[in-house]
């Protein structure tokens, strides 16, 4: 039995299945590296290095896949989480409010209504960490601006005599 040596070109598909060549990856830089083992090769040789090839990139195509779906159900989770933290802090506040207006001692009304805009600062926090890119820091000047605005509202007169600068 006479061994059908393989064409160039099908030596060059061999050594880029084999490899597992990506976007990153020279096909030049792998055939220097590699054409040497694949020349000799028959064809029920090559039809097994490309079972093989087909194989992996299969696998690497299918964990991509679970890593995007798992990726994507981490986002869903992670904006219910942030919807119930924000419900759970305006219930906080609505709470406390409801609390100071029951009040008859001034005293209690005042450490109450703190304890309130404590709440809406963490609220005003939580809300700008969501709105940022990265979850690993949050923008302090917005923070800031969100939050000297809650104080103008809430104290009313404050942004005239104090300029945010």
């Amino acid at each position: 039995m006479t061994r059908r040596v393989l064409p160039a070109l099908l030596v060059t598909l061999l050594v880029l299945a084999a490899r597992g060549v990506t976007a990153q990856q020279s096909a030049s830089d792998l055939l220097a590296q590699g054409i040497g083992a694949y020349q000799n090769l028959d064809y029920d040789q090559a039809a097994t290095v490309l079972r093989r090839g087909l194989a992996r990139t299969t696998d690497t195509l299918s964990t991509a896949d679970r890593l995007r779906a798992s990726l994507q159900e981490k986002e869903l989770l992670l904006k219910e989480i942030h919807h119930r933290v924000k419900n759970n802090l305006q219930i906080v506040s609505s709470l406390l409010n409801l609390q100071a207006e029951s009040v008859p001692s001034s005293d209690a009304r005042e450490s109450l209504l703190e304890s309130q805009a404590r709440v809406r600062a963490m609220a005003l926090l939580h809300e700008t960490l969501y709105q940022s890119n990265s979850l690993g820091g949050v923008d302090f000047a917005a923070y800031l601006e969100s939050l000297w605005a809650y104080l103008a509202r809430t104290i009313g007169g404050l942004h005239s005599r104090l300029p945010l600068s």
